[in-house]
């Protein structure tokens, strides 16, 4: 399979059972992903995500009460060090903000959201590719 056919692949699948479930079947554990945020987008409340009340009072606790607060946290490395958020909050806080990044890119971009996964996780990708 070569690196166009996967793309369809991925934009298909995502398509009929959602981005997170396509990065669990195809890249899973460990996987390294890129996605661009409009300033009006990082300018988002975080009460807009709809996080467990135990995540959003650790991060206004925090004093991170943005999207874009949260992602430079999360480039940071500073989300693991709030106190009372474990590797569930954690994990749930990464999902619904890439969610929430992906769901407001065009067709075109989510096909280049892919592409750009398949570049950050080659080791994946070419395992991906030699199975068909």
């Amino acid at each position: 399979m070569n690196k166009r056919k996967l793309i369809d692949t991925l934009v298909q699948s995502e398509k009929q059972n959602g981005l997170l479930a396509v990065l669990k079947e195809y890249f899973c554990p460990n996987i390294r992903v890129s996605i661009g945020y409009t300033s009006k987008a990082c300018t988002t409340a975080i009460d807009e995500l709809s996080f467990s009340v135990r995540s959003r009072n650790a991060l206004k606790r925090a004093s991170l009460f943005t999207i874009g607060d949260v992602i430079d946290a999360l480039q940071n490395g500073e989300i693991e060090k709030i106190r009372n958020l474990g590797s569930k909050s954690v994990c749930e806080i990464k999902s619904r903000v890439l969610l929430f990044g992906f769901d407001n890119l065009s067709e075109f971009e989510k096909s280049k959201f892919f592409s750009s996964l398949i570049e950050l996780n080659p080791e994946k990708a070419d395992k991906l590719c030699n199975v068909a």
